[in-house]
């Protein structure tokens, strides 16, 4: 791994160290996100060249290093293409490290496999320095020590780096795909949301206008209980004219002595009158039947038509109630979403 390569170069991340404060982070997952880390890299490079050409690090990168506009970013980035070049030239690093788009990508398994490849170098650049170093008898007896090529086998730093970068892909992938997944979560829900606010805005409307009509039910309900009362009384001034006529015709029979034309009352016997009565309440109950029955017809109509507007009153107040908790649940939802938005 890249980073263990800089922990044993004795990187430091710390701005003290790095002499760099803005920006940058600083981990084994430090290229693993969907987002350009240029400003560490910027700072890796540094060191790494540093460690491969001290002296002629220091002196190409003095004036853009630390970087602190973008001016100075731009230039380090040219500067340090240059640099590469000379090192693969030197056959340093590998053909082909040295690629432009990396620099200005800064993230993804191609910036993994570039500092790996430079930690690697610098490692062995190291290494070379200390077997310089190092006395003609220090090996004891006939143990000898690995020569320089057979540990830097070309070979097996390419199957490494091959390695390495499968590793990397496999985890940037990974990355990729679960954020693209949370992405995809995070719009289906805010999809679901919106139908539902739009439907609870809908439904608000049509409340507002069966709530605007209220005052015309209520001016409805009012009239229609006038004209019931006034159908009751006119039923029952009915029932009275009924028996004040019944009353009079038998009035005016008695009065005149006669039941019948032509025939006295004392020619008739109790029987007789009692049925004349009762002929007489019949013929002026069927006279005025289907007065009352369309009357009364009416009358019930508009019983029933004021109980249908108290029970759609009553109804649009358990709608309201209704809209109202899911118009408040909706909000809270809307909140947590958001709070949820700003933390990820």
């Amino acid at each position: 791994e890249f980073f263990r390569n800089l922990a044993l170069l004795g990187f430091l991340s710390s701005p003290e160290y790095t002499g760099y404060s803005d920006g940058g982070v600083f981990s084994e997952s430090m290229f693993s996100t969907t987002t350009s880390n240029e400003s560490a890299l910027l700072v890796i490079l540094h060191f790494l060249f540093c460690a491969l050409k001290p002296g002629v690090a220091r002196k190409v990168f003095s004036s853009v290093f630390p970087v602190r506009d973008h001016s100075q970013r731009r230039e380090f980035k040219v500067k340090a293409r240059e640099f590469m070049q000379m090192l693969e030239r030197e056959k340093v690093i590998p053909v082909g490290t040295a690629r432009g788009s990396v620099l200005n990508m800064a993230r993804g398994k191609s910036a993994c496999v570039l500092v790996w490849k430079l930690t690697i170098a610098a490692m062995a650049a190291q290494i070379r320095a200390l077997v310089k170093k190092m006395p003609a008898d220090a090996s004891d007896g006939d143990a000898q020590l690995p020569s320089l090529d057979t540990v830097l086998d070309p070979v097996s730093l390419y199957r490494d780096a091959e390695e390495l970068m499968i590793n990397e892909q496999l985890k940037y992938e990974k990355v990729c795909q679960e954020l693209l997944t949370r992405r995809n979560e995070r719009q289906a829900y805010t999809v679901q949301l919106k139908n539902e606010e739009t439907e609870l805005v809908e439904r608000m409307e049509q409340l507002d206008q069966i709530i605007e009509s209220w005052p015309q039910d209520e001016k409805d309900i009012c009239d229609n209980e006038q004209i019931i009362m006034k159908g009751v009384a006119m039923k029952d001034s009915i029932i009275n004219l009924a028996h004040n006529e019944q009353i009079k015709v038998l009035e005016g029979y008695l009065d005149k002595g006669t039941l019948s034309v032509g025939r006295p009352i004392k020619t008739y016997g109790s029987e007789s009158i009692v049925n004349f009565v009762e002929d007489s309440l019949c013929d002026l109950e069927k006279a005025w039947k289907p007065i009352n029955h369309e009357e009364l017809a009416r009358i019930d109509d508009l019983e029933e038509h004021v109980a249908q507007i108290k029970a759609c009153r009553s109804r649009i107040n358990e709608l309201t109630l209704s809209l109202r908790r899911q118009m408040k649940h909706l909000h809270a939802v809307k909140a947590e979403n958001a709070l949820e938005l700003i933390s990820s």
